[in-house]
């Protein structure tokens, strides 16, 4: 569908912006500094006002605001991060997570919010699915594959979550049991799967041309 209308500019001229969302009061959007370059989330009154920090949380590609606190899923520090909405926490906290005997730290690639828990999957060399109930988890991982590879987007339905895997295609992960099967092979998926009217569409790398991608949708 078409726009009826023109977008409206909320806020312009920031470093960087990226991982938007919104609260119905104010939007957040995370940026980098202009002196270090490092990552903070900002916020703004969707009707106007100065912009103001809420916490420092380097490269999160997905931000929740829930009952005032903000979610931060950090790319960098590998792990949900999160402080008060309204920018009055003097520090961050952390869900923390562990791998295994390795401990936690991956970078975290794609996270979703499902009823009371945040769900996440990072970039460990074994694709991993976590479970983090808020408010201040910790962390509880789910399922870990035995293939080398990496999971690079999640979404859900009440029955089952669906992860992208880079290198092998979309697993289907059993909500009930947590059990794994692989119902699409390929490879050159990337990003979060959207699934709508039945239906699941993911971005592809075009196979016959080079540079080229597309979206595919199935029916699961």
């Amino acid at each position: 569908r078409r726009c009826r209308r023109s977008p409206t500019a909320l806020v312009t001229a920031r470093n960087s912006p990226g991982a938007v969302t919104t609260d119905g009061t104010y939007v957040y959007w995370r940026e980098n500094t202009a002196t270090s370059g490092a990552g903070v989330v900002q916020r703004r009154a969707l009707a106007g006002t100065a912009v103001t920090k809420v916490m420092d949380c380097n490269l999160p590609f997905d931000l929740f605001v829930v009952g005032g606190v903000m979610y931060c899923p950090s790319y960098t520090a590998g792990n949900v991060l999160y402080a008060a909405a309204d920018g009055t926490s003097t520090g961050v906290n952390g869900f923390g997570y562990a791998m295994g005997s390795v401990g936690g730290g991956y970078p975290i690639a794609s996270t979703i919010l499902d009823g009371g828990n945040l769900y996440f999957v990072n970039l460990y060399n074994n694709p991993e699915l976590y479970r983090g109930p808020l408010p201040a988890g910790p962390s509880v991982l789910l399922t870990k594959s035995p293939e080398i590879s990496r999971y690079a987007g999640l979404a859900a339905t009440p029955d089952y979550f669906y992860a992208v895997d880079s290198d092998r295609g979309i697993d289907r992960i059993q909500r009930s049991d947590d059990s794994v099967a692989t119902i699409y092979s390929t490879v050159g998926l990337a990003q979060d799967p959207v699934i709508w009217n039945g239906q699941l569409y993911v971005l592809g790398q075009n196979p016959e041309v080079s540079g080229v991608r597309y979206v595919l949708h199935c029916i699961d």
